[in-house]
């Protein structure tokens, strides 16, 4: 544990780059994002604490597109901000609230390699959102319970090759299975 490059401070979350095979890894309790090589090499960092553009309120999953960006969740500032894969800032979108495209306390992100979209677990409003990767809302589903469907708390996603959703259901103590546009599969 530690403030120094290479050094973690409750580390949240972790993707790996697709064309590098280089490993981001979301350090929370540093307010910042770690790159590292495939074999743990320190490469560079970027983050603070802040809720300027850049700066993070403990940034939690995170997952790169097909061009190598970078997409965190930023639980406290309840967004998502997006990266260039050396950590220049591009957008992000959000704030507090219920409505479609606002979050309460988002803490994963994944996105579906063949379209691009961007998923998130909107934790606290116990749903899943789908976005554009530019940000622009496409859908959600979810409410709170213990039905097929529902959530309690989701807080981990990931997205298979035929786009299919898992989520990591927390206080429910399942994961569940969901087709891209959020039609329930299955769980477990």
């Amino acid at each position: 544990m530690g403030t120094e490059n290479g050094q973690f401070k409750i580390p949240l979350g972790v993707a790996i780059e697709g064309h590098s095979g280089n490993v981001y890894v979301a350090d929370s309790g540093n307010n910042r994002v770690q790159e590292f090589s495939s074999n743990g090499t320190y490469i560079t960092s970027w983050g603070t604490e802040g809720s300027e553009n850049g700066q993070f309120g403990i940034p939690a999953g995170l997952d790169t597109d097909a061009s190598g960006n970078v997409y965190v969740a930023d639980i406290r500032n309840n967004r998502v901000q997006e990266f260039s894969s050396n950590g220049t800032y591009i957008t992000s979108w959000g704030v507090v609230g219920s409505e479609n495209g606002q979050f309460k306390y988002p803490s994963a992100v994944a996105i579906d390699s063949r379209s691009g979209n961007v998923y998130v677990a909107d934790t606290e409003n116990h749903r899943i959102q789908i976005f554009s990767p530019s940000g622009k809302y496409l859908g959600s589903w979810g409410e709170i319970g213990t039905q097929n469907g529902h959530f309690a708390s989701p807080t981990g996603l990931d997205i298979d090759n035929a786009g299919n959703v898992y989520v990591a259901d927390t206080a429910n103590h399942r994961i569940q299975i969901f087709s891209p546009s959020g039609t329930y599969l299955g769980s477990w």
